[in-house]
């Protein structure tokens, strides 16, 4: 199943891979860690890091079901307040488990003696995907604050900082661990908690003059955002002026930029001006979500070729039904009935591919080192 995803060169390039990383953060440094390596000695050491990176992804997709479920169209949140305490309750709870276990499943690793490069791509790979989740659910406790334009913008460039951080790595070999992450999870369960306790309508409240804490966020994101890419080009051209760019060539170096772009043009042309169905407007966790899963595709290829040391791709599969769904729908345009179906379908192909795509990566990785995706053998304690 997973030799159709990952080369024999690709699988070779894995074994001369070591984990390289730097972390600057002020809180990552003194507040997540210290905590983190106080709750990671709350679990057995029989527990498999990549079961606590599962089980805190699963926290994550709960929360979507949940929220998608009580608010499908972003309409209940902010200034409308108009859902129960307990699903804020629990999605604050949600938060911090998915939080929580993926900040300790890399301690949990070298807690056991099981640290290797299958951890770090099922880590990471899931991470791909938890960041389009992440955002999806906090614009629920926004609500309409946010138009469906604030949406599509913010997510796309919330997937576009996860990227720069692996492209990065892809090309200096070390991976700079951003400040926003831990921040804005932070930031988020207070959201939560704040919602659980008070309802929603605190966030469109004026807090300094006519500024609310809505408009305050998209001003720090933004600049935020900034901040990042420019952190990230000025670290890669540090290398490719110093000589040591794994990449030979500029176009090598930009090179996994190409999917990306590729993508970007293709969801959003399909969904501002190939329909007369608004998409946005009727099914935005839909285009959102697929939005997210073909990112997440996306960014897994890199990770891959980024660990193995191998060539990045420009095309990923899933551009096959993405196409089709486009295709189809410029044939049924004057049907705008068929609109919705048709992205549903293409969702749900894309959504099958990734994960098929996920496990078989994860099982040719496996394979070929040797070992079992949930099972360690158990070290000696302390």
């Amino acid at each position: 199943m997973g030799f159709a995803y990952i080369t024999p060169e690709q699988l070779e390039g894995f074994d001369g891979y070591k984990y390289s990383s730097k972390d600057t953060s002020p809180l990552s440094n003194y507040v997540m860690h210290p905590f983190w390596n106080a709750t990671v000695k709350l679990f057995p050491r029989w527990i498999a890091p990549n079961l606590l990176t599962l089980t805190g992804f699963l926290f994550l997709v709960s929360q979507t079901l949940i929220f998608s479920h009580h608010d499908p169209l972003f309409l209940k949140g902010g200034m409308n307040d108009e859902i129960e305490s307990w699903i804020w309750f629990y999605g604050a709870f949600a938060h911090f488990m998915a939080h929580t276990l993926d900040g300790i499943d890399g301690k949990q690793a070298r807690r056991t003696g099981s640290s290797g490069p299958l951890g770090e791509l099922f880590d990471h790979g899931l991470d791909a995907w938890s960041t389009s989740l992440f955002v999806l659910n906090i614009f629920t406790a926004v609500g309409p604050l946010f138009s469906s334009n604030d949406r599509m913008i913010i997510l796309w460039l919330s997937m576009f900082n996860f990227m720069c951080s692996h492209w990065e790595k892809y090309n200096t070999g070390l991976l700079y661990l951003p400040w926003a992450y831990d921040a804005s999870m932070v930031f988020f369960f207070v959201i939560y908690i704040i919602a659980g306790f008070a309802g929603t309508k605190f966030l469109g409240a004026q807090i300094i003059g006519s500024m609310t804490i809505i408009s305050i966020f998209k001003v720090v994101f933004y600049l935020g955002t900034v901040f990042s890419v420019l952190m990230c080009v000025r670290n890669v051209l540090f290398v490719w002026r110093k000589g040591t760019c794994k990449q030979k060539s500029l176009y090598e170096c930009f090179r996994p930029w190409a999917s990306l772009l590729i993508a970007a043009v293709l969801i959003l042309t399909w969904a501002y001006n190939l329909t007369n169905y608004d998409v946005n407007g009727q099914c935005p966790r839909l285009v959102l979500g697929f939005s997210g899963i073909i990112f997440a595709n996306i960014a897994c290829r890199l990770i891959v070729v980024q660990m193995s040391n191998t060539r990045a791709e420009i095309i990923t599969p899933l551009f096959v039904p993405l196409l089709a769904g486009i295709a189809s729908t410029s044939l049924v345009l004057p049907m705008v009935y068929l609109a919705r179906p048709i992205w549903t379908i293409t969702f749900g192909i894309c959504l099958i591919m990734h994960i098929h795509y996920g496990m078989g990566v994860v099982h040719a990785l496996a394979t070929y080192l040797n070992i079992r995706v949930f099972k360690i053998i158990p070290t000696k304690t302390d």
